[in-house]
């Protein structure tokens, strides 16, 4: 027997569990985080992911948008409650820190798939710069980048819901739009052909005057 088989291994520590797991969750000791001094636009990213990443590590709270804060066991009544509570927070310091047309990318008439691709494009560049967000985060930016006339689309939703579901949700709606809209051109050309029959009809038989004899018009209107 070596000796290193006698010497017992350190044991490793537990992870430590993040603070608001057990605390009550005060909202208004952070509402100076929703009005921060620079708001995301489309030229200013690195100076803003750099004010957003150092203020919301001062108040340990970073983790939200890493993912690095996973969600408790959902046993854990409280501990759930207060963990979904600080995640809407983080997400509201987020969407309140950037401008409007930032947060709604998407403008109706747009091509959708080309949308999905652009945001799906921004989460790899994140990637790339290592200011990773996890995808239940994405999800919300992707939902939040269409207008609010898309609201109805999201109702179904439920209070967890993933990128997969979120994609689902748009892309079945495309569809309904797409069907409605071939419909409304068919129904468009079949009608303006059906009038136009109807004046062509009317032009290969002439009223005929019962007064002059002559086509063209009736005895009411005989000159």
């Amino acid at each position: 027997m070596t000796q290193g088989s006698n010497s017992q291994q350190t044991p490793v520590p537990p992870p430590s569990r993040h603070w608001m797991f057990d605390e009550t969750i005060k909202p208004s000791k952070f509402h100076h985080l929703l009005k921060l001094p620079h708001k995301l636009s489309p030229s200013n990213y690195l100076t803003w992911i750099t004010m957003i990443e150092s203020t919301l590590k001062t108040v340990n709270l970073f983790g939200y948008c890493t993912g690095k804060v996973k969600d408790p066991d959902p046993a854990d009544t409280t501990a759930a409650a207060r963990w979904k509570r600080m995640k809407i927070l983080v997400h509201a310091i987020l969407m309140t820190n950037m401008m409007e047309d930032i947060i709604n990318q998407f403008d109706d008439g747009e091509d959708l798939i080309a949308h999905i691709a652009k945001m799906k494009e921004y989460h790899r560049n994140l990637i790339l710069m290592s200011r990773n967000i996890d995808d239940e985060l994405f999800a919300c930016f992707l939902r939040i980048s269409m207008p609010a006339l898309w609201n109805y689309v999201f109702a179904a939703l439920p209070d967890r819901y993933t990128l997969e579901e979120i994609e689902r949700h748009m892309k079945d709606e495309l569809g309904v739009r797409t069907n409605q809209q071939t419909n409304a051109t068919v129904y468009g050309a079949f009608s303006k052909g059906k009038q136009k029959g109807k004046i062509q009809g009317s032009q290969s038989n002439p009223p005929k005057c019962t007064n002059c004899g002559k086509k063209g018009h009736t005895m009411q209107k005989c000159y």
